[in-house]
Formats: structure tokens, sequence, C-alpha cells
């Protein structure tokens, strides 16, 4: 019977978490965008870097939601909100934050955690699956990212740092931002803006920093006291070799994921020729005339043609248009432009390549895209995408055997291990089936 009286409440506390996340406005989904994982794995690589650490050991992944707020839950991932992304002003605010999640990591903090979140291991398990039961009820859409930022929610919510480590953390963040020689005014800048807003809106996006965070005037002091006033600059984008990206162009960006086309009003004045073409892409997009911001794109293409992450923007458009062969040809000439300026982040491109290649859907096109998924089974071998269109490109060739391990794989990603070990068990009948899929099956 107590067994039982257990279990009930344990549902009931797993109900009332999967409420919790129901109360946002808007869904907490995973974005995965390239040129915006790029942008921010340059500025976590120059963290890395300067504290001697191997570089891309810690990746960015971006969640759609309107909190101002980043976290770290593992050694190897930074969460950031959209939210967050739409309300800095200068790379330096950007920076600052990173390091400071960063600066968790590094100084065992996270560690410190992991006794509590052991302890409540068990009914975390159970809060996830009614969760995840609850969502699967409600939507059909990719669910693997949903998974993966649940669980890492669920135990973000109840094992937060002490604020004498946010103090700690905010202390390496700004030595490393002197380190890097970038001036600490865009730190102090967002802290002050985080203060003004809350204190004059109430903006309860921002009521996340003050639960566990020291406040923004003792991290004001705090700024000033290590201050270098040789260092006065803000930055407003990153130059690479042969691109530049700007922040208010991953702005922009952001406000499209978003939906957000009051944001893209109120930047849609810029002095910059780019910028003030990029917005209006941007409005055009969000108004639902594809036409139009496939014009825009071409038109920003003739002038800034070394950038891959415009290409991409292209073969997209294209491909929403269902202009197979010119988003194909746009994707090619991504990868090649990246390739050529020796950028390796151009995972999700090559999906977008092997998606537009499965729906051209000739033989020689499908054996294309098998072939470029097999090869990012490496790098996003967590994403159910990459397997779902290995098992659609194998279905299509015959190759069933192919399309079984997949599409256990899937499930295997979804924690339906069930339904994955049967599906493994098909693939493994085949006898010929090569060892790159023998070996997941098994």
């Amino acid at each position: 019977m107590k067994k039982i009286i257990y279990i009930f409440l344990l549902l009931i506390f797993s109900y009332t978490n999967f409420c919790a996340f129901a109360k946002e406005k808007k869904p907490i989904r995973l974005i995965r965008d390239s040129e915006i994982e790029f942008f921010l794995q340059n500025l976590i690589n120059d963290i890395l870097i300067i504290k001697n650490k191997e570089k891309n050991s810690i990746v960015p992944r971006i969640l759609l939601n309107d909190k101002v707020n980043a976290f770290v839950l593992s050694g190897d991932k930074i969460y950031i909100n959209t939210g967050l992304l739409q309300n800095v002003s200068s790379i330096e605010e950007i920076q600052g934050i990173l390091a400071h999640e960063i600066g968790h990591l590094q100084l065992g903090h996270f560690q410190s955690r992991k006794l509590f979140k052991n302890q409540t291991s068990n009914r975390l398990s159970l809060a996830f699956l009614t969760m995840l039961s609850l969502s699967l009820s409600q939507s059909d859409t990719d669910i693997s990212g949903l998974i993966l930022v649940t669980k890492d929610l669920g135990l973000k919510n109840r094992s937060r740092y002490n604020r004498q480590q946010e103090m700690e953390a905010d202390i390496y963040a700004i030595k490393t931002l002197k380190e890097l020689n970038l001036s600490l005014i865009g730190l102090k800048n967002f802290f002050e803006k985080v203060d003004k807003r809350h204190q004059i809106l109430s903006n309860k996006n921002f009521d996340t920093y003050y639960s566990s965070h020291p406040t923004p005037k003792n991290r004001k002091e705090l700024i000033n006291n290590f201050a270098n006033s040789s260092v006065k600059l803000i930055n407003k984008s990153i130059n690479f070799e042969k691109f530049k990206i700007r922040l208010d162009q991953i702005k922009l960006k952001v406000h499209v994921i978003a939906k957000d086309k009051d944001r893209v009003v109120l930047l849609n004045k810029y002095k910059d020729d780019f910028l003030s073409n990029y917005a209006i892409l941007a409005k055009n997009y969000l108004n639902g005339d594809i036409n139009q911001a496939l014009n825009n794109i071409n038109s920003i293409i003739k002038t800034y043609n070394t950038n891959p992450f415009l290409f991409e923007i292209c073969g997209n458009l294209n491909f929403e248009l269902n202009q197979i062969d010119e988003a194909i040809k746009n994707y090619t000439k991504a990868i090649k432009l990246m390739d050529k300026q020796n950028i390796k982040s151009n995972s999700l491109i090559k999906l977008s390549l092997a998606r537009a290649l499965i729906e051209n859907d000739t033989k020689q096109n499908l054996l294309q895209a098998l072939k470029i998924l097999e090869e990012l089974i490496p790098f996003e071998k967590s994403t159910s995408f990459l397997w779902r269109l290995i098992a659609k490109t194998s279905g299509k060739l015959k190759m069933q055997s192919i399309t079984y391990i997949a599409l256990a794989e899937e499930q295997v990603i979804k924690n339906n291990l069930k339904k994955a070990k049967q599906y493994a068990s098909l693939g493994l009948k085949d006898a010929n089936i090569s060892i790159l899929y023998k070996l997941r099956g098994k």
C-alpha cells in the first residue's frame, strides 16, 4: 500500500513538473542553426584556447525560450536561450556570459551538484517519462531535442548553483575577458540592462537571474574592481578570413526563428547596407513572401559572395519553394566555401543537402545522400533527424536492413528501447549488412 501511495505521489510530482514547463508562453525546444552555432562556437573556442583547453570540447546549443539566460548541465554543452541572444548589445556581453558558464565547469561547480542529482535521479526519471508521454500525446514533431532538453531542464531546476559559486564564476569570466584583452564594459552594460528592466518593467524573462545570482549592483562593483581603463571598445561583429558575422545579423535570425515580427520591425533602420537588406529579407520571410525573400538573399549574395551561410539561407528558401535543384546547388556552394576556408562546422548544411538530394529522388542522388549521411554519423549520432533521413534514403534504395538499424537508432534517442531492439533484431537478420550498421545494431 505504501508503495502504491509513493508511486501516486511521484506521478503527481511528475505532472507538476511538466506543468511548470507548460507555463511557458512558447514551447522550449532545441534550435539547430549552423550560422548561430558557428558564431557561438568561435566565442567559446577563444575562451578554451586561452585556458589551454581543447577546441570544440564544449559546444553551444540554442533553446527557443524567452528567458534571458544561459546554463551548463554537463561537461560539454552550454545551453543559450534565444531570449539572451535577443537582448545582448555586444560581442563582449555574450563572451562574458559564456565565460561565466565555462567557469562553472572549470571551477568544479557542476561536480558539486552531482550528489543532489543522484539522490533525486529516480524521481527525475519518472518525471521525465511522464513529460515525454504528455509531449508525445500533443505533437508528432521531431522530439529528440525535446527529450535531451527536458531531462537537462529537470536537473537544472533542482540543482542550482549557490550565490558563492555564481560570484566565483563571475570572477572567472571577468579574468577571462581581461586575458582576451576584451572590454568589461559590455558585461557591465548587460548587468545594468538586467537591473533596469527588472526594476522598471518587472520583466519576468529576467527573473531567473535574481533567484540564485548575485545582484547586478554587486556584479557591477565586482567588474569595477577588475576594470582595465585601457580597454574600452566593444565589438558588434566577428571578422573571419573572408567574411564577417554581425551581432545584429544573428539577432535578426533569432527573431525570425522566434517568429517575432515586432523586433524585426524595430531593427529595420540600419546605416549598414548589409543589415538593412538582411532586415528586409527577415521581414519578407516572416510575412510569408518567400519569393521576395529569395530575391533579397540573391541580391545580398551578389555583394557578399564569400559567406557560406548566405548560400545556405538561399538553399533553404529554394527548398521551401520546392526548387530542389537550386537548393542543391546553393548547399553545395556553401559547403565548398566552408571547405575552402577550413570551416569545420558544416554538419547541418550537409544534412540539408542530403535532404534535398533525397527529394530529388534519383538513384544517383540517393546514393550520394546516403554517403553524406554516413559521414555525419560520428558528429550527429544523437540527432534523430539524421537517422530518419538514413532510414528514408535506404528505404528508397531497398536497403531494408539499414532502414531497420536507422529506425532503431532513432528509437534509442527517443528512449524507446523496446522498439529499438525490435528494429535492430530485424536489421541484424541480414548477414550481409555492412559492419558500420552491424556494430550499431548490436
